[in-house]
């Protein structure tokens, strides 16, 4: 299994900016909990730790880096100065992704990294809409969090193909010696059922336009196909 990738979030600490934060993280939970991603932001520094250094070295480690933008991120003193060129220079010199979420209407437009792609956007009219003027703000941050899963995704490289159904008894012919009979009929039944499963839950992803939905239906196949994997590597010398 690959290691987790890292997330640094940069944000504004302010009354308005940090719920929204905090509704980020439970988004991001299932993420977390899947192993596919840690995820850092600065009340993680301990008391008694340097704080500069500290979010300098977790910057530096970051594979993506969130920037939860406002007027209140660009009146930050500390986040312009030091976070925007770490975090610029990481992605010119590819080492890390850069995702600026706009959370409030401000001239963002204005700024150096206004060249980087801005999430979120409505799933209709890919049209960018901050995030507090969603209708429902869980719809916008799951927007987010979906492009974030897509990028982890690219960055652990491609999935092994799908096996068809019909090529189920393909694996069961090179199955291990050391599975009992009733074992192996075991997977062979389980990796026919997954498959046929996770087609459908590709073709029912292909058709969702609810950002939530097709959220928690990527989760699904992301988890369905780590099980194929598992029954495939039981199945195969």
């Amino acid at each position: 299994m690959s290691q987790p990738k890292k997330i640094f979030i940069s944000y504004s600490h302010n009354q308005t900016d940090r719920p929204l934060l905090d509704q980020l993280l439970k988004q991001l939970a299932p993420l977390v909990r899947s192993g596919s991603v840690t995820v850092w932001e600065d009340s993680q520094i301990l008391s008694g730790q340097e704080w500069e250094p500290v979010i300098k070295e977790k910057l530096a480690e970051a594979d993506i880096i969130v920037m939860l933008v406002s007027s209140d991120y660009f009146a930050s003193d500390y986040i312009n100065r030091v976070e925007v060129p770490m975090a610029m220079n990481q992605q010119a010199e590819g080492r890390s992704q850069v995702v600026p979420v706009l959370l409030r209407p401000c001239l963002f437009d204005l700024m150096p990294y206004s060249k980087y792609e801005f999430l979120p956007k409505t799933t209709h009219d890919q049209k960018l809409v901050a995030v507090d003027l969603w209708e429902n703000m869980d719809d916008a941050l799951a927007v987010v969090v979906r492009r974030i899963h897509e990028l982890i995704r690219k960055m652990q490289g491609p999935t092994s193909p799908l096996p068809a159904a019909n090529e189920t008894q393909k694996a069961v012919n090179s199955a291990r010696p050391n599975l009992s009979d009733l074992e192996r009929k075991g997977f062979e039944a389980e990796l026919e059922l997954a498959t046929l499963k996770l087609q459908h839950l590709r073709k029912a992803l292909l058709i969702e336009t609810n950002p939530s939905v097709q959220f928690q239906l990527e989760q699904q196949i992301g988890e369905l196909e780590k099980r194929l994997g598992e029954i495939k590597s039981r199945l195969t010398p």
